[in-house]
C-alpha cells in the first residue's frame, strides 16, 4: 500500500512536471511569435513611405473595416465618425490603416453591441484622434497595461492569429511616425472616461502644406 501511495504521488508529480513544461512550452512560443512580428516591423521601417494622407481617407477606412469585421456578427456594432473633411496628416498609409484595424480588431472582439466612436482634430502641428469605446470601462492601471506585452493577456487564435498584441501594434506604429516623419511628438495612450467606458487617443503629424 505504502508503495501504491509513493507511486500515485511520482505519477502526480511527473504530471504538474509536464503540465508546467507545457505551459513553458506555449509561453515560449507565444514569445516567439511576438518577437518575429516586431522582427518584420523593423525590417519594414527601411521602406517607411511617407506621404500626405486626407482624414476622411482613414475614416472611411475604419468604417468600412468596421462593417466587414462585423458583417457576419450578431451583434451590432457600429461608429460615429466626427472628423474635418479638410485635415490631412503624414505618414505611412499602410501603417495607419493596419492601426485603426488594430484598434476594430479589439472592439468587435468584445461581442456586445453598441455605437463606437472617433473623432479627429487639429492639435498644433499635429492631429489628434480619440477612439472611444463606451461598451467597456477600465481603470487606468488596466489601461495603462494595453500597451505592454503581458503573458497570460497574448495567445494565438484559430492557430494563426496572434490575439493581445493589438495595441502593442498601434504603439510601435506611432513610434515608427515619431521617428521618420521628422517632427517629434507621437504620442499614443488611453484614459478611463467619468460617465464609463474608455478612450484611446494618439497624435500624428499634421500636413501642413509649404509656401
Amino acid at each position: 500500500e505504502k508503495l501504491s501511495a509513493e507511486t500515485a504521488e511520482g505519477k502526480d508529480e511527473e504530471s504538474k512536471s509536464l503540465e508546467e513544461v507545457e505551459e513553458l512550452i506555449g509561453y515560449y512560443k507565444e514569445i516567439f511569435t511576438l518577437l518575429s512580428s516586431c522582427a518584420a516591423r523593423q525590417l519594414d521601417e527601411v521602406t517607411f513611405r511617407r506621404t500626405e494622407i486626407p482624414v476622411t481617407l482613414l475614416c472611411d477606412h475604419v468604417h468600412k473595416y468596421l462593417r466587414k469585421s462585423t458583417a457576419r456578427l450578431s451583434e451590432r456594432i457600429e461608429i460615429a465618425i466626427d472628423a474635418p473633411s479638410d485635415l490631412k496628416v503624414s505618414g505611412d498609409k499602410v501603417l495607419l490603416f493596419l492601426l485603426l484595424e488594430s484598434l476594430v480588431n479589439d472592439a468587435v472582439r468584445y461581442r456586445v453591441s453598441g455605437q463606437l466612436h472617433l473623432r479627429v482634430r487639429p492639435d498644433g502641428q499635429f492631429v489628434r484622434f480619440d477612439f472611444t469605446d463606451n461598451r467597456r470601462t477600465f481603470s487606468q492601471e488596466e489601461l495603462n497595461e494595453l500597451f505592454y506585452p503581458r503573458k497570460e493577456k497574448i495567445y494565438l487564435e484559430n492557430g494563426k492569429e496572434l490575439v493581445g498584441t493589438e495595441y502593442l501594434i498601434c504603439k510601435q506604429i506611432i513610434r515608427d511616425h515619431d521617428e521618420f516623419v521628422g517632427r517629434r511628438g507621437c504620442r499614443i495612450n488611453a484614459e478611463p472616461l467619468e460617465k464609463g467606458g474608455f478612450v484611446v487617443y494618439f497624435t500624428l503629424p499634421r500636413y501642413i502644406k509649404k509656401v
